[in-house]
């Protein structure tokens, strides 16, 4: 199963993240990284041309290139509209501390904002929070969710 990473964290999480996900049998390949400040439409345009992948988009909130305030759900909503869910592969979304609070909001089933994904999507995306990153059980925890959203055992390394 490829991975694309769309706006990663800065470098001393986005190691950490990278390590457990490779425990968890995905390749990370240089070119399949959209740098951060990327905006939505732009990386939306990439991912169309990437269907079923395995994404990594963390939340964190940011601004792109353009002075936009954009986050990880956002980004997924954009191209759910744009794709539909069922062409979306699981999805790996680290939080920070600061930002999980936020995220379990959007992310829940009872969330009122027009900024919460659909449940559909919402099935699809696995909250890895920062102090979870370096847990023992995660990359198998990963390795679940890739299996139960399309990946193969076949796919992962």
């Amino acid at each position: 199963m490829k991975l694309t990473v769309v706006r990663p964290y800065r470098e001393e999480i986005r190691e950490r993240v990278f390590s457990t996900l490779e425990k968890a049998g995905l390749e990370i390949d240089s070119d399949r990284i959209i740098p951060p400040g990327t905006p939505d439409e732009e990386a939306i345009e990439v991912l169309e041309s990437r269907p079923g992948d395995a994404l990594l988009v963390p939340f964190h909130a940011q601004r792109d290139e353009e002075g936009h305030r954009t986050n990880g759900i956002e980004l997924l909503n954009g191209l759910s509209e744009r794709v539909g869910v069922d062409a979306l592969g699981p999805v790996i979304m680290p939080v920070s501390r600061f930002g999980a609070g936020a995220a379990r909001l959007l992310l829940s089933p009872t969330a009122f904002s027009d900024d919460a994904p659909q449940e559909e999507l919402r099935n699809k995306i696995l909250l890895i929070t920062e102090e979870e990153i370096d847990e023992p059980d995660l990359p198998a925890r990963i390795r679940n969710h890739l299996l139960d959203h399309g990946g193969t055992e076949a796919g992962l390394g």
